[in-house]
């Protein structure tokens, strides 16, 4: 059956086709009543366009019966953005009923999204959270990136963020092995020779049963992270406790007599990219 049949007949159809930036802006023209822009997923959708990233699947583009764009206004603009046509499976004939189904059903995390991808195996949300506590650092600094991005990110530093995790498992006391504390050791793991000492340093803060003055920073951290998370999960609670166990490990790895722990106001373990960066 022909194209022109199928679209003639009324019957809803689909068709993969090229999407340039010029067509897409003419489709955004037949835009109207649609929700309102997320300019931060737009950027990422474009990036992922341009690095050649985005695949055509059964999501893309939809009209209505009446030639109205009910779905895809996103991954036009993005299009547009990335000024660069790609392969987008297009509906038409859609029900105008359709539109209040669209995006209705629970969206698949991130962490499922790659886990279903298969080339990482089963990736866990605390994961994750890690990667992106790691490399928002001490001002966590909170860019969004698309799941392809957190893929490549995760496979470089998954080594780093495996050893955290074993480091600190999730124990009973609440606030000592969460994304902050595992975020800090993933970024020490790098530049830290002794990963034995790490493991202690996990050791006394998950159990806060240490053996003499060297483990006296940890036991202070220990304290202190306590005591924030009875205050709340606020994030200036979680921006404290990240500093506050940079400067307790740091403490600890150099033996420092410490009696009082400050948070420091600067990233005290480097990724690697950081310090090639400001070399």
């Amino acid at each position: 059956m022909s194209r022109e049949t199928r679209h003639s007949n009324g019957q809803p159809y689909n068709e993969v086709i090229e999407v340039t930036p010029a067509l897409a802006a003419a489709w955004l023209d037949q835009n109207e009543n649609n929700r309102s822009i997320n300019w931060n997923y737009v950027s990422q959708l474009s990036r992922d366009m341009k690095a050649g990233r985005f695949a055509c699947t059964h999501q893309g583009i939809a009209f209505d019966t009446t030639g109205r764009l009910i779905d895809g206004q996103h991954r036009l603009w993005a299009v547009m953005e990335a000024d660069q046509p790609v392969h987008i499976r297009v509906f038409r004939n859609e029900p105008p009923t359709n539109m209040v189904h669209v995006d209705g059903n629970h969206p698949r995390r991130a962490a499922d999204r790659i886990s279903l991808g298969g080339s990482l195996g089963t990736v866990r949300t605390d994961e994750l959270a890690t990667l992106r506590t790691m490399l928002g650092g001490i001002s966590m600094a909170n860019r969004r990136r698309t799941v392809h991005e957190e893929m490549e990110l995760l496979q470089e530093h998954r080594a780093a963020i495996h050893f955290a995790h074993e480091a600190l498992p999730p124990c009973r006391t609440a606030g000592v092995a969460n994304c902050m504390t595992r975020a800090v050791v993933a970024r020490a793991w790098y530049g830290v020779a002794d990963s034995w000492a790490l493991t202690r340093f996990a050791e006394v803060l998950r159990t806060g049963t240490s053996s003499g003055e060297q483990e006296h920073p940890i036991v202070l951290l220990r304290n202190q992270l306590l005591d924030i998370r009875r205050q709340g999960a606020t994030r200036a609670a979680r921006l404290r406790q990240y500093a506050l166990t940079s400067r307790g490990l740091l403490a600890y790895l150099r033996s420092e007599p410490l009696t009082v722990l400050r948070a420091p106001s600067y990233e005290l373990f480097l990724l690697p990219e950081e310090i090639e960066a400001a070399a």
